[in-house]
């Protein structure tokens, strides 16, 4: 049964302003631990963090809480299958029921994440 649809639509420049201080703050309030193992080794580090805010926020849109009413930064990570498909993985055991499509696309300074939850 599908649960609901988020997308979320953000400016890359919002985080290519931030100094490195600020980005690496923001990465460590929204990443999970996987995550911020990642995010050591990109070199785009601005494109990374855009990223996953959007995803999250598509997310927790989904899900119909919002960040902060229900649901936590770090309650689901983004990964990629061997392919390279995003893919979303419940940290969160309340959220264990649950399954997550999402597309994540970027042009120029824009990020548009759709995402698809459905339960198990």
């Amino acid at each position: 049964m599908i649960i609901g649809i988020g997308t979320d639509i953000i400016y890359i420049s919002r985080f290519r302003d931030m100094d490195n201080i600020k980005l690496n703050m923001l990465a460590n309030k929204i990443c999970t631990d996987n995550e911020l193992i990642e995010y050591q080794n990109i070199l785009d580090k601005p494109l990374y963090i855009a990223k996953k805010w959007a995803s999250k926020e598509a997310i927790s849109k989904a899900l119909g809480t919002g960040i902060g009413n229900g649901t936590k930064w770090k309650d689901f990570e983004i990964s990629h299958d061997i392919l390279g498909k995003p893919i979303i993985i419940f940290i969160n055991e309340s959220l264990n029921n649950y399954y997550g499509h999402i597309s994540i696309s970027d042009e120029r300074d824009i990020i548009v994440v759709y995402t698809l939850i459905e339960t198990k």
